[in-house]
């Protein structure tokens, strides 16, 4: 299938994720005609995310039930086969498959979601997220019991996983820290001061600014620098409340790079990070002294937030910067609440929507390729 194809089907598939009502996609109670076991799809930790299915193979008995369980704020889908036109964008948790065709959750997030698949023939079927490339894993489903995975099984694999890496997130995390914040005195004499977003894996993100607080003088200049795939946005200034975040203009609008910010307003990066359009910079000066919290669009849920203190002469202050306060997590979890639901429905659209169908399609290809080795 052409990539442009394979793009627009993917695309709408999406689109009737995000508008299916709840009746559709309340997880139902496993079936009781046969095993019942539960794993997990992501999980993570203030400052990580984990990007994987824990454990990532899973071999069970024809006719058992997995339940992936959702326990971090990091959306994702449970989804077997590619999306067909005219097929379902979702399956209603429980249903039994075959192998055969499109199968998938909606996409869902935080403690209290879950999606269950009723496995109904023997064989071996890949499983992914439709968001994070890296995210795959399969099922095996075997005739014999005696073959399969027990609960114990999967829960001390699935912890060896999720150790695993996120100790590697925390190595990153570590050396990101560690190095020293880089500073360029400019022509007129004011300073640039770089802030980085980084660390990631081909399984997890690191949702952190490093440094996450710093000081500057007045007039100077910080620019954020992504080196990740993953997107990320540096955002100034209150989301106006009750406003879906896909409906609100200003989560599209780019502010103008090295404009000079004063205090007020919303300003936002645009969605940052490698091969993503917005790019890999950018520079707000700041021409008002205070302390100004921001944070990324995507991940303030999981605690990405960071400060910048200006003072008349740049010299830190004797009393530290005040942490910020980052947005409540959406209550509730994934996209099976009722019309006008949770915050990650306008995020996922805001990034679909910046990239274009065949943009998003395109660079889900390509880190799909860099995980897998080209495969």
């Amino acid at each position: 299938m052409k990539v442009a194809g394979l793009a627009g089907t993917l695309v709408a598939a999406l689109a009737g994720m995000f508008v299916l009502g709840a009746s559709r996609l309340v997880p139902e109670i496993a079936r009781a005609d046969g095993e019942h076991l539960v794993a997990r799809a992501g999980d993570g930790q203030a400052g990580f995310a984990v990007n994987a299915f824990l454990p990532e193979q899973i071999t069970v008995a024809v006719g058992t039930t997995v339940r992936w369980d959702f326990p971090w704020w990091e959306p994702h889908t449970v989804t077997f086969g590619v999306p067909q036109v005219g097929a379902p964008p979702a399956t209603a948790s429980g249903s039994d498959y075959d192998g055969t065709g499109f199968h998938s959750s909606n996409l869902l997030f935080g403690p209290g979601e879950s999606y269950a698949v009723r496995f109904a023939a023997t064989g071996t079927f890949d499983v992914y997220c439709v968001i994070h490339p890296g995210m795959v894993g399969s099922v095996t489903v075997v005739e014999e019991p005696g073959m399969a995975d027990t609960q114990e099984s999967l829960d001390r694999r699935g912890a060896e996983d999720y150790d695993r890496e996120l100790g590697l997130l925390e190595a990153q995390a570590k050396a990101w820290a560690a190095r020293p914040i880089e500073r360029e005195v400019l022509g007129d004499g004011t300073t640039r001061h770089t802030v980085y977003i980084a660390g990631e894996t081909p399984k997890g993100d690191v949702q952190t600014f490093f440094p996450p607080f710093i000081e500057v003088a007045l007039g100077d200049t910080v620019r954020w620098r992504s080196v990740t795939v993953t997107g990320h946005t540096v955002t100034f200034g209150p989301f106006p409340e009750g406003i879906p975040r896909a409906g609100n203009p200003a989560v599209d609008n780019r502010s103008v790079p090295g404009e000079t910010y004063r205090g007020a307003g919303y300003w936002n990066s645009g969605m940052m990070g490698l091969d993503l359009p917005s790019g890999t910079n950018f520079e707000m000066q700041f021409g008002t002294t205070g302390s100004f919290y921001y944070y990324c669009i995507p991940h303030v849920d999981q605690g990405m937030t960071g400060a910048v203190r200006v003072t008349e002469d740049g010299a830190v202050p004797s009393t530290p910067i005040p942490a910020a306060t980052p947005l409540p997590p959406a209550t509730g979890g994934g996209l099976s609440e009722p019309a006008g639901g949770p915050a990650w429905l306008g995020v996922l659209a805001v990034v679909i929507g910046l990239m274009g169908a065949g943009g998003w399609w395109r660079w889900a290809v390509r880190q799909r390729g860099r995980v897998t080795g080209g495969r």
